[in-house]
């Protein structure tokens, strides 16, 4: 358990001050780079400061935990909060606490806090962070970091910079975008879910479905396609069907490393169409065919559709800064 706010200013000057690279110095040992997340959303402080701050509400947009409660105190002590994060059918929790909070005449807001876990399962073992609600044209720059130590020795070090620290940088960026989502659009936490888990499913089947397609039945084992392309009439057959191809693998390798691109949708919707009027017109036997390509272009159609219509609602990590700048304005 962390003994004093102290370790709370140090961690948010080294924001303030700006942290950058792989990590920071200390003790002469490179540690890994703090938490760092930060996004515009277009409503006032007290708004996004009700949503961060009751736990009731901060639990449905913040996909790092599945439950937040305030403990009871006694007059004068911190406020206490009960966290917890549920691993399949395990819930590992922790204990966080608040250390200060600052309202200033601009505007401008400040919460600090430390938090531990005593559980076996937790990777972390303490840490501190703060939340940090800027006034600008149009709405409120919301910013939050913080920096933890681990449990386990080297093997939390090494799976905390390899995977943890990663994961969780892009829980918290994806789970500010849900709040932006609910402030701006009025899309609830649980409709943003949904919505995601529904472009994931469109942007990966697609993904997948044109790399097969590119490469096995193109570039691999050709034999059917190198017909199909012959009777079609349309120049070398073998040439066509490499072309259509490389052209499949990419458009299959935009979809699964490019989520911003929406046009890979639209594309796909449009053209599915006549690719199976041409296998129709030209070997019409293969729609007898299990899986044939009635099936698979109904199946790429849906997914388009779908994907077409969930990329403006699918909160995106992408969309908040993760990397500060340098500030000398802030008092935290």
């Amino acid at each position: 358990m962390p003994t004093d706010p102290e370790c709370v200013q140090t961690l948010t000057e080294r924001f303030v001050c700006g942290v950058s690279g792989f990590g920071y110095v200390r003790d002469n040992v490179l540690v890994a780079k703090p938490i760092y997340v930060e996004i515009t959303i277009g409503r006032p402080v007290d708004e996004i400061w009700e949503k961060s701050q009751d736990p009731d509400l901060h639990e449905r947009w913040d996909m790092r935990f599945s439950e937040i409660d305030y403990l009871p105190r006694q007059e004068g002590e911190p406020q206490r909060f009960r966290y917890a994060s549920r691993l399949g059918g395990v819930i590992v929790d922790g204990t966080g606490e608040s250390v200060g909070e600052r309202q200033r005449p601009d505007g401008t807001a400040s919460s600090a806090l430390k938090f531990w876990s005593d559980h076996p399962l937790a990777i972390i073992r303490e840490g501190a962070g703060f939340w940090l609600y800027v006034p600008v044209d149009g709405g409120t720059r919301f910013y939050t970091g913080y920096d933890y130590n681990v449990r386990w020795g080297w093997v939390g070090r090494l799976g905390d910079r390899v995977l943890f620290r990663p994961w969780i940088g892009w829980a918290t960026a994806l789970s500010f975008d849900r709040l932006r989502l609910w402030l701006e659009k009025g899309q609830t936490p649980e409709s943003s879910f949904v919505a995601w888990i529904s472009f994931l499913a469109a942007r990966f089947g697609l993904g997948l479905l044109w790399l097969y397609q590119g490469i096995v039945p193109k570039l691999l084992v050709a034999d059917g396609e190198v017909e199909l392309a012959a009777a079609s009439g349309f120049g070398s057959p073998e040439i066509v069907v490499v072309v259509a191809g490389i052209a499949e693998v990419a458009l299959g390798s935009i979809f699964l490393l490019v989520p911003r691109w929406r046009w890979p949708y639209l594309l796909t919707a449009i053209a599915m169409a006549p690719l199976a009027a041409l296998i129709a017109i030209t070997d019409p036997s293969r729609f007898g065919e299990p899986f044939n390509p009635f099936a698979v272009n109904v199946l790429a159609i849906a997914l388009a559709v779908v994907g077409y219509f969930t990329w403006a609602i699918t909160p995106r990590a992408s969309r908040c800064s993760r990397q500060p700048e340098r500030r000398e304005d802030v008092d935290l």
